[in-house]
């Protein structure tokens, strides 16, 4: 992590004024003091002096001294209860002395940090990876955090107290001459120099500290480093352990308390209250010993952990703590540390069929630059898939990645991941179809005269194809035309449409349920057949009349026409010869037509007609006897345009029977049964044409017209044909109205 703090640099040369004014031994057992008594003084712990070229004096502190006999001492005896007055910290661990009180008091602060943010200042197993809030999980006299211990928190190497604690006076260091001496790591008196004799010149428990004499704060003091005889600052080592831990340090600096020395400057009781307002713990230095504030109560108390036992203790601010007189503080402030960065999952870009891009963007960095990937799959939630970790993004900024190798028409989820040292976020969920290739192969086939048979191959990863119809040319686009087809087939026929017409059709694949469609499409044209001329057909009871029609379908451009209808006038006579929708039609006669059979029928105009029409309406009455047909045979002889050149044309022929009709009977089978009921249904929707002979059976309930009632009529006859069940409403033939009709049957 980048070096962000503040570090004032070391004014001046150094000038040695007393390069020892006093290296302190002390007993092996604890010293016994009692409140008030001060067996030492703050001069007792001087061991460096070094006067600056500008004028200025830094002194160096050792605060060597174990736990004392706290038996009799009231000045340091636990809080009961805290003012409701007070302001403390929460969370502070506290630590009884563990190889060193600055180390045993750093590794409480960075404790505390541990707990609330800065989560990778212990990475031991103990509480799960958080640290205690004392340090019995190790035992009395251990913390890791202070100082490692081969055996301790499963440490299997040597640690800090195997290679540099004696147990004496520590003018030496076990390692020395007898093993490689471990790499820094994990303990803050590793890095404050507590107990290292030939690396930092100190004994056993001991960690120096520098200040100004003048009181002003000295920041992160690291210029007594060099030389025959190194030095090292207990709070630039507190620096140099937070960056181990991967955190930046804001400032660090060792400071005089106001009025120390007769001086008006110096560290107040008010900055201390805002760094603890601030969640500040701060190193609290008395004559040869360092605490831990966590709290304070005006005026001028500061509640305090003594490195001695687990308890909350008071002190009065500039007074003394178990007779150690109060003479300054180190302060260290850590940058925030990054949280894990907030990120969302944008739409995807440029889809095609095998290949997009991913987007994502970046809401909130955590306070570092992120690094970004993208993870996908082809099931929701599932992400089977990861591009790999890249970029250096920060708030506001977007990403992307190209990715390659998809399969067609296939629907892929994926989510934005950022890291940093914070943490690992996603954003949210998003989908994209790859688009399916285009079908291929397109035929058209004309089927007859309004029909066209189609068939292709449907393209890679397509859920189905649509086709579109155009008469005029190729549709441009999808939504274009007429929808012919649209499903996961490969043919289909396209039916009901004008005969003789040129049709344009155009394939294009796509994903059902989602908006992707091929960008390329398969084409084809196909030109339905032409049926000119029909002659309906007609049944006729006997002694009946009817008409039937000639009717033109899909004529173009056309401008005179002569048909022949042939006809057996034994079976059926002509009675009426009426024009349809192109005007006057001439003929050879009614009665010439009934002596020969045929029916010559001419028309023609100055302008061409195209569409459909009603050439003529024909009037038979049937002379035959039941049953009996007759073809009615048409043949054209004159088909032409405007331009008097030939048109081609087909002929249907129609067919005239004579029938014997039974009321309900519109299957012509002489039965009256469900399927009647069945086919008047259809026609009432229009899935059915009737004549004019079933239009006439079908009228059961004698209305005129022929409609859903005669259906359910039929129907309830079938089940209750004498009425004895209460089912049919009425008879279904009645003489009055259908003597003409052979009783249902």
């Amino acid at each position: 992590m980048k070096h962000l703090g503040f570090r004032r640099p070391f004014p001046g040369t150094l000038r040695l004024a007393c390069v020892l004014v006093a290296l302190l031994l002390w007993p092996l057992q604890p010293v016994p003091l009692v409140a008030g008594d001060e067996p030492y003084t703050i001069e007792d712990f001087v061991v460096d002096v070094v006067e600056l070229d500008d004028g200025r004096t830094i002194v160096g502190f050792s605060t060597p001294l174990p736990p004392p006999d706290v038996s009799g001492l009231s000045a340091a005896a636990a809080v009961e209860e805290i003012e409701a007055s007070a302001v403390q910290l929460s969370g502070v661990p506290a630590f009884d002395w563990c190889y060193g009180c600055s180390a045993t008091a750093a590794a409480m602060l960075f404790g505390y940090y541990d707990r609330v943010g800065w989560d990778n200042m212990y990475a031991g197993p103990a509480n799960g990876g958080v640290c205690p809030l004392t340090n019995a999980t190790w035992g009395s006299g251990e913390s890791p955090l202070s100082a490692t211990h081969q055996g301790i928190d499963g440490l299997a190497d040597r640690g800090h107290v195997d290679d540099y604690y004696v147990g004496g006076s520590g003018s030496s260091d076990p390692y020395y001459d007898n093993w490689t001496e471990h790499e820094y790591a994990d303990c803050t008196a590793d890095f404050m120099g507590t107990s290292q004799f030939y690396n930092w010149d100190n004994v056993d428990g001991s960690t120096r500290f520098y200040f100004y004499s003048n009181n002003e704060p000295l920041y992160d003091f690291s210029g007594y480093e060099g030389g025959s005889t190194p030095r090292r600052d207990g709070t630039h080592g507190m620096w140099l352990f937070a960056e181990s831990r991967g955190y930046a340090v804001v400032l660090n600096y060792n400071q005089y308390i106001y009025g120390f020395g007769g001086i008006n400057d110096g560290f107040t009781f008010g900055q201390y209250c805002d760094e603890i307002d601030a969640g500040r713990p701060v190193l609290i230095q008395v004559a040869g010993h360092t605490m831990l504030g966590v709290g304070y109560d005006e005026p001028s108390t500061v509640l305090l952990h003594d490195t001695w036992n687990h308890d909350v203790h008071t002190m009065t601010w500039g007074g003394s703590y178990a007779g150690l007189t109060h003479y300054g503080v180190s302060v260290i402030e850590l940058e925030a540390p990054a949280t894990a960065p907030a990120v969302s999952t944008e739409p995807a870009t440029n889809v095609e069929e095998t290949a997009v891009t991913l987007q994502g963007s970046v809401d909130d960095d955590g306070g570092d630059t992120c690094e970004y990937r993208f993870r996908y799959g082809t099931a929701s939630g599932v992400y089977d898939v990861d591009t790999s970790w890249t970029g250096s993004v920060v708030t506001g900024d977007g990403f992307s990645e190209d990715v390659s190798g998809l399969d067609e028409g296939r629907t892929y989820y994926f989510v934005a991941q950022a890291r940093n040292n914070g943490g690992i976020s996603s954003g949210g969920e998003e989908q994209f179809t790859t688009k399916p290739e285009a079908p291929s192969g397109l035929v058209a086939t004309a089927a007859g005269t309004d029909s066209i048979d189609l068939s292709w191959v449907a393209g890679a990863g397509a859920d189905a194809t649509r086709i579109q119809r155009g008469e005029d040319s190729y549709p441009a686009d999808r939504n274009v035309g007429v929808t012919v087809y649209d499903g996961s087939g490969e043919s289909a026929s396209d039916s009901g449409l004008k005969p003789g017409t040129l049709y344009y059709y155009r394939a294009w694949s796509h994903h059902e349920g989602s908006d992707q469609w091929s960008d390329g499409f398969s084409e084809a044209t196909a030109q339905t057949g032409l049926v000119l001329v029909v002659a309906g057909s007609l049944g006729l009871v006997p002694d009946g009349t009817g008409s039937t029609a000639v009717t033109f379908t899909g004529a173009v451009d056309l401008a005179a026409a002569t048909i022949v209808l042939s006809f057996d006038p034994a079976v059926a006579e002509l009675t009426a010869v009426a024009s349809g929708d192109l005007g006057s039609v001439s003929s050879n006669g009614i009665p010439d037509a009934n002596a020969t059979g045929q029916l010559t029928m001419s028309w023609f105009d100055v302008v061409g007609h195209s569409g459909d029409y009603t050439f003529a309406a024909l009037t038979f009455h049937a002379v035959g006897a039941a049953p009996s047909e007759t073809l009615l045979d048409l043949s054209v002889s004159t088909f032409i345009d405007s331009l008097g050149q030939p048109i081609a044309c087909e002929d249907s022929d129609g067919t005239l029977t004579v029938l014997n009709l039974m009321e309900g009977d519109v299957t012509l089978d002489l039965h009256t049964n469900i399927v009647d009921a069945m086919f008047v249904a259809q026609y009432t929707v229009g899935l059915r044409q009737f004549d004019a002979a079933q239009l006439l059976c079908g009228d059961t309930n004698d209305d005129g017209h022929v409609d859903i009632v005669d259906a359910m009529h039929i129907a309830q006859y079938t089940v209750d044909h004498d009425s004895s069940g209460g089912v049919l409403f009425q008879p279904l033939w009645r003489e009055a109205y259908d003597a003409g009709l052979l009783p249902p049957a």
